[in-house]
């Protein structure tokens, strides 16, 4: 009878024999952690061209650790124009902002002026390999930590070039950002983390219902990015939704108003005013992360369109995907979002639903299905701001191609599964129209409206396998 431990075996059997005996001939050696720095420090040190480092983490605590001594010579390698780059894991990041042993390593490679990138958050290299070269691969269980003189290690060294080429391709394919906390791009805004805590003003607006102040001070993020700036009081009404019709004096008199309770009530901004100039610095302690918020939120008219409700859980989301764009997806129980903000279930649970209703973000499941509607929602998925102008020139042409009716009852559809905004979902449902008929789809979506569906993923899918049946 064959056991899982026996097919465990025969797997790392069959994985040592494709690394080290496969007919790409390599010369392969063992080490140890006593002799595993040495080894290392002199192959930096004979580096021609290359050295790539792929570590989880890179920490010292001793002045005269192997781990500061392999820094060193790899600024010297730097020095005498050798390419290093160093790839870590995102997920020890937090160490950085608490001035760990992580934030000397990353601090000693910055002035080196040695590559430095952090894999997405929501990856995580765990690759212990260095690649000299790219024809000597040294890899195995040791990480750079001073611990490494307590631990058992196994290390391998294998000179290949085959090998080594495939594997600096796989590393340095890997989706990175350069620095998780200073690198700054001029399409977006930047929040300070503080803002977002439960005791911070953004609590605070939400218990006042005090929407206007929000919006203010977001508009203040985007134009100011922490400068201090003359304030242009009709670029800050137009951002908060004060009408163009009130008089001049009369829209001043408001923003006025709303910066002082930006001051005085939520502290996020300091005012002066002097020589009749009115100057403004956004508030932040020293060396505060940042939360980053596209501009495309005002150059598409989110701040005007969306509730209240909506622009908070909007924020929370960036919240939870910073620091870098591309990472779409987080994970929360709803009551869990309540909790770590302190906010009510009502504002978490409607400010999600209307997201997902303009198609800014969707409600992920185990398993896409309709039939078990107590599933735990395994993440939310941020889709990006889109410009709604473009949808709509695209909706006439659908219009335009199959006709007004049918797309307007293929939008109708939509509506119920959260898809109101989204193309290719109301193209695929008047491709159901036609192909089966409005009394078929009418009769299905009969049976999703009896569940009260709250994620259009599970219910596209659940259309998409009964039509195909």
């Amino acid at each position: 009878m064959i056991t899982k431990k026996t097919i465990k075996i025969f797997f790392i059997v069959f994985l040592l024999f494709y690394v080290f005996v496969s007919p790409l001939k390599a010369e392969t050696e063992f080490l140890n952690h006593d002799n595993y720095f040495i080894k290392l420090d002199s192959l930096i040190k004979n580096s021609q061209h290359s050295v790539l480092v792929s570590m989880p983490v890179i920490s010292w605590e001793e002045k005269n650790s192997d781990v500061l001594k392999i820094l060193r010579t790899l600024a010297h390698a730097k020095n005498r124009g050798v390419d290093v780059s160093v790839y870590l894991d995102y997920s020890s990041v937090k160490d950085i902002i608490q001035g760990g042993s992580l934030y000397r390593a990353v601090d000693f490679l910055k002035k080196a002026k040695i590559n430095t990138f952090f894999d997405y958050p929501s990856a995580h290299i765990n690759n212990r390999i260095v690649i000299i070269d790219k024809e000597i691969i040294l890899g195995g269980s040791i990480v750079w930590s001073d611990s490494i003189k307590n631990n058992f290690e196994t290390v391998f060294l294998v000179h290949s070039t085959a090998k080594a080429k495939t594997l600096f391709q796989e590393i340095v394919s890997i989706p990175t950002i350069s620095d998780p906390f200073q690198e700054r791009n001029e399409n977006f805004a930047y929040i300070p983390a503080s803002f977002f805590k439960r005791s911070g003003a953004l609590r605070k607006m939400l218990d006042k219902n005090d929407e206007k102040s929000l919006d203010v001070y977001l508009s203040l993020i985007r134009d100011f990015d922490g400068k201090i700036v003359d304030t242009d009081f009709k670029k800050l009404a137009e951002s908060s939704g004060i009408s163009k019709r009130i008089k001049r004096k009369m829209r001043r008199r408001k923003i006025t108003r709303l910066l002082k309770k930006l001051e005085k009530t939520y502290n996020v901004i300091e005012i002066s005013n002097k020589n009749k100039k009115v100057t403004i610095k956004i508030m932040k302690n020293p060396g505060e992360s940042e939360i980053w918020m596209p501009k495309t939120y005002w150059e598409y008219g989110w701040n005007k369109s969306l509730p209240f409700h909506a622009k908070i859980m909007l924020l929370l989301n960036y919240n939870e995907i910073s620091f870098r764009k591309k990472v779409y997806d987080w994970k929360s129980a709803r009551t869990g979002i309540c909790d770590k903000y302190k906010i009510s279930y009502w504002t978490v649970n409607n400010g999600i639903l209307e997201l997902c209703r303009n198609n800014i973000m969707d409600l992920r499941y185990v398993e896409p299905n309709l039939k078990d509607e107590k599933q735990s929602i395994i993440s939310f998925h941020y889709n990006e701001l889109y410009d709604k102008n473009e949808f709509y020139v695209k909706y006439k042409a659908l219009e335009g191609k199959y006709g007004r009716k049918i797309t307007i009852t293929a939008r109708n559809y939509a509506v119920i599964i959260y898809k109101k905004f989204d193309i290719s979902s109301i193209d695929y449902l008047i491709g159901l129209l036609r192909i089966s008929g409005e009394t078929s789809v009418k009769n299905i979506f009969g049976l999703i409206l009896k569940t009260k569906p709250i994620s259009s993923e599970r219910t596209l899918v659940y259309l998409r396998r009964v039509f195909k049946d």
